[in-house]
């Protein structure tokens, strides 16, 4: 049997994306609690190395309406909490954005 440049390995892509896998992700939105909420939620995000993060909350319209972190964060998880005083009942997205990923969670406020 021989090889040549028009024969490919069928498992080459499978076999790299494995490795993939195995690495944790960078920043991780685990549970936005309780969902739905009243006054006040909280947000629970791990890192997997101490990162420069921003974690804000956006209404559908794209406007910050919180911010609850900025700068740099410490590996391993924390819980932030939000308290939703004055915002108007609805769906909110939390986010997570930093050099290692962005994470997007979605969070209902009933008043």
């Amino acid at each position: 049997f021989l090889a040549d440049e028009r024969w490919s390995d069928p498992f080459a892509e499978v076999v790299a994306g494995e490795d993939d896998a195995v690495q944790p992700a960078a920043v991780t939105l685990s549970a936005v609690y309780p969902n739905p909420f009243h006054d006040e939620a909280r947000v629970q995000v791990t890192f997997a190395q101490a990162t420069s993060a921003t974690v804000a909350v956006y209404d559908l319209m794209g406007r910050e309406v919180a911010l609850l972190a900025e700068g740099m964060q410490p590996a391993g998880t924390q819980t932030l909490r939000w308290a939703a005083a004055g915002l108007a009942s609805g769906v909110y997205l939390v986010r997570v954005q930093s050099a290692g990923g962005v994470a997007t969670r979605t969070v209902t406020l009933s008043q």
